[in-house]
């Protein structure tokens, strides 16, 4: 083989060499994109056994009733010094979630649009209710500096989301 040959061989695999160093694996996302991070926020809940354990860490309580309308308690949590939610399950799977937390504000965690919205009165205080198809799905309302959040995607009667709501404290 002459010289001329060997050289252009081995230029030609140098820079073969060089441009695939130099390119990125469009495959894989790059470290420093932003957009393909996935950070999710840690979950601030602590599950516990009973509605007193979740109040010591809360450090307030709730009263909720054991079951209600075929609805039993299927999981306490509580944020530390925040809030307590109780979670009611029926035979179906349905749930309904019983949040608690100081102050007025909505602590519900639902940003659903509704096509009714309302409001009635509770013992000593106004109840926010939201739903759909003559159904409650979301009920509001601050009393006694505690603000208080009763939601279930399935909807419960205005009644029967009345009724428990005089059993939430």
């Amino acid at each position: 083989m002459n010289m001329k040959k060997t050289a252009g061989l081995i230029i030609s695999a140098i820079m073969i060499l060089a441009l695939s160093a130099c390119s990125q694996d469009l495959d894989r996302p790059q470290q420093d994109d932003p957009a393909d991070n996935n950070v999710e926020i840690p979950n601030p809940f602590t599950s516990y056994n009973t509605v007193e354990e979740a109040a010591r860490d809360a450090g307030f309580g709730i009263s909720v009733p054991e079951n209600f309308d075929g609805y039993d308690i299927k999981s306490v949590q509580a944020v530390k010094d925040e809030m307590i939610e109780v979670i009611f399950e029926n035979g179906n799977g349905d749930d309904i979630s019983v949040r608690k937390a100081h102050g007025t504000g909505d602590i519900s965690g639902v940003y659903n649009e509704y096509e009714q919205s309302g409001t009635v009165s509770g013992d000593s205080f106004e109840i926010s209710i939201k739903g759909n198809g003559g159904m409650v799905n979301l009920a509001t309302w601050a009393d006694d500096g505690y603000t208080y959040a009763v939601y279930t995607d399935m909807g419960l009667s205005s009644d029967a989301m009345l009724e428990l709501t005089a059993m939430i404290k």
